[in-house]
């Protein structure tokens, strides 16, 4: 099976990318794209100042090809710049943040259903990060929906049809209590210069497209500080989640339709965490 290359979004923290890079240097892709916004101020260029030195550092180990916009894009428009440009070379990548740290299972997990579901016209996304406290590995698992995308990955094809605006947000709700509530504050966002994410994950929805999650937790977000745009809590439930590996992957779809039970509790641990960001 071919390597996914991955492409690893930066900005102004610092404290996790030495975990996170150490991770893709294990997985070892033949290339690592870099994708760093620009700075808005004087503060925001010191702390990029220690991103560069960590970055630089492992300038001898990975292929790491970078890129910048000509302008501060900010979090609704820098992954769209970051993966519209990349897919102009790739077919399929994996994303990280640099807050994300992944365990080594996470690459193997996205190599794996990237392959298996790359002509699946039902599938979106495969996301790393499910906010659910399990520990023993039986199955991947299919939802209705995505969010958030801490540690994920897609396909040129299903990534390149978002639309770079949210005039296509519409209300199309579900008959479950949590998803329509998280859908009715996201529809509530429409036209409030929306984060890419919110967007990603309205789009798939309203096109039948579902993610593939794992039903072990593969990434960990450790960037809940005053640092972050969103994630500012340093007390939520959600910070530092425990991450497993497994030592085989060739099992990981195995009882997917029967991984239902996994889809209500993430559509429940989304609902908690929209709640958490709504009232902090």
């Amino acid at each position: 099976m071919n390597k996914t290359n991955v492409i690893l979004f930066t900005f102004i923290k610092s404290k996790s990318l030495d975990s996170i890079l150490n991770q893709v240097l294990a997985y070892s892709p033949q290339i690592l794209y870099i994708v760093s916004d620009l700075t808005r101020n004087n503060t925001d260029l010191e702390y990029q100042k220690e991103v560069v030195r960590i970055v630089n550092s492992f300038n001898d180990r990975l292929n790491i090809v970078l890129l910048s916009p000509n302008e501060h894009l900010g979090i609704s428009k820098i992954v769209d710049f970051g993966l519209d440009t990349i897919f102009e070379k790739e077919e399929q990548i994996i994303i990280l943040e640099d807050d994300n740290v992944p365990s080594h299972s996470f690459f193997d997990f996205c190599n794996l259903t990237l392959n298996l579901f790359k002509e699946d016209s039902n599938i979106g996304s495969v996301i790393g990060s499910n906010l659910i406290n399990n520990t023993i590995h039986t199955c991947c698992f299919k939802s209705r929906f995505g969010l958030p995308y801490w540690g994920w990955a897609t396909w040129k094809n299903k990534w390149c049809k978002l639309p770079k605006s949210d005039t296509f947000f519409e209300s199309k709700f579900s008959g479950n209590p949590a998803l329509d509530d998280i859908l009715y504050t996201l529809y509530n966002t429409k036209g409030g210069n929306v984060s890419w994410d919110v967007r990603w994950s309205i789009y798939q929805y309203l096109n039948n497209l579902s993610v593939i999650l794992p039903d072990i937790n593969l990434v960990s977000n450790e960037g809940f500080s005053p640092l972050g745009t969103f994630t500012k809590n340093e007390n939520s439930a959600f910070k530092l989640l425990p991450t497993f590996s497994v030592e085989y992957i060739t099992d990981w779809c195995l009882g997917l339709e029967s991984g239902k039970v996994f889809e209500i509790e993430y559509i429940q641990k989304i609902h908690s965490f929209l709640n958490e960001l709504k009232n902090n």
